[in-house]
């Protein structure tokens, strides 16, 4: 039996009691993993009638004109505000974030004798962060009532250094709509598609260097903000690849239906489990990508095709592949169905209350 399936089966047999539980996390804009994440699941639990949530959003705390100081006396103040009212606290961040708001929100659910929940996202481990905050970061996963990780990798880590009280939890998407996937039916592949960040260190690139020698007919078009100095400039001169602006969370997966596979060709290795190859599966779409971080993980040979980061040449050579070989296109396309089940943000944000509930009962929680 999977970890998955060994997570998902555990009962809680504890009352349908009404359950208050704190929110701390970063929504969007800006438009990134993390934030998406986070509004999913403030989402699906806000629709949910046996708790009722208090949501702290991070990100306006950090846009608190008046300096760092300024900044810290609003989020105390906050923080004990809402955590009075609350059964358990938890926080959503990402690795960089664990020695700041990761340690104040800590400190204060101590202070306060709340239960705590640290939900760490972003595929990277936090002792990457250096020997000062990588400690600090430490210190407040290891004294969180839970932590929440992202990979199995980064589970593992955790485990080794005598973290006992680690779960895995993936990130995840809505897959309700998704079952209904327009690319089992089709047999060719030549519209290709890019959503997220569009960054160098994404493949954007590497994806207008092998969309430019593809044959008549193949297509990508680019959906995200635009960083690291790129502008639509960028786009101008192509004749295969064009840019299409940005994309609302709710528009993402109904405008990826209209496409045949994902390129994420990405050469960040402290990727985790990135939200568009989830949104891909969603839509029923196979994915181009490379073994960075995590993504590992989520794609396999049933689902994927693996290409080496920066290198243009082998994204060409797969591109090219998929959109001759509509055998091959169409045995991944159906290795998305097998895979999309277990990243259904309905299904996770079920067992996030069952884990909010042990915690406010008392009940120590099995790994």
């Amino acid at each position: 039996m999977s970890h998955y399936e060994t997570f998902c089966k555990k009962p809680v047999n504890m009352k349908n009691e009404h359950l208050h539980i704190l929110l701390a996390g970063t929504l969007p804009p800006p438009i990134g993993g993390t934030s998406v994440s986070f509004q999913i699941l403030v989402d699906l639990l806000a629709q949910r009638e046996d708790i009722s949530i208090e949501v702290l959003d991070l990100g306006k705390i950090r846009r608190i004109r008046g300096g760092i100081a300024v900044q810290l006396i609003c989020l105390m103040y906050e923080l004990v505000l809402r955590m009075r009212k609350v059964n358990v606290n938890t926080i959503y961040v990402a690795s960089t974030a664990l020695p700041t708001l990761g340690l104040i929100v800590l400190l204060v659910s101590r202070l306060l004798a709340k239960p705590f929940i640290v939900r760490k996202a972003a595929g990277f481990d936090y002792m990457e962060l250096g020997p000062i905050r990588g400690l600090i970061a430490h210190f407040v996963v290891k004294h969180a009532d839970l932590y929440l990780a992202q990979t199995k990798n980064l589970v593992y880590l955790a485990r080794n250094r005598g973290i006992s009280h680690v779960r895995w939890y993936p990130t995840s998407r809505m897959i309700g709509e998704g079952r209904d996937m327009p690319s089992l039916q089709r047999t060719s592949c030549r519209r290709f598609v890019f959503v997220g960040q569009v960054r160098q260190y994404k493949g954007i690139y590497e994806i207008i260097q092998a969309a430019e020698r593809c044959e008549e007919g193949v297509t990508v078009d680019v959906y995200g903000p635009l960083f690291d100095d790129l502008g639509k400039g960028v786009f101008e001169k192509c004749k295969k690849v064009k840019y299409c602006g940005i994309l609302s969370a709710e528009n993402v997966i109904p405008t990826l239906k209209r496409y045949d596979m994902l390129l994420l060709p990405t050469k960040a290795p402290t990727e985790g489990y990135p939200g568009a190859i989830l949104e891909a599966y969603s839509a029923g779409l196979p994915i181009i990508t490379t073994r960075c971080g995590g993504i590992p993980e989520i794609v396999d040979e049933n689902s994927g095709i693996f290409v080496e980061p920066g290198n243009a040449e082998s994204l060409y050579q797969a591109m090219k592949k998929l959109s001759e070989d509509s055998e091959l296109y169409t045995r991944l396309c159906k290795g998305v169905r097998e895979q999309v089940r277990q990243f259904s943000a309905e299904t996770w944000a079920d067992q996030f209350v069952s884990l909010c509930r042990e915690l406010h009962y008392g009940k120590k929680i099995s790994i």
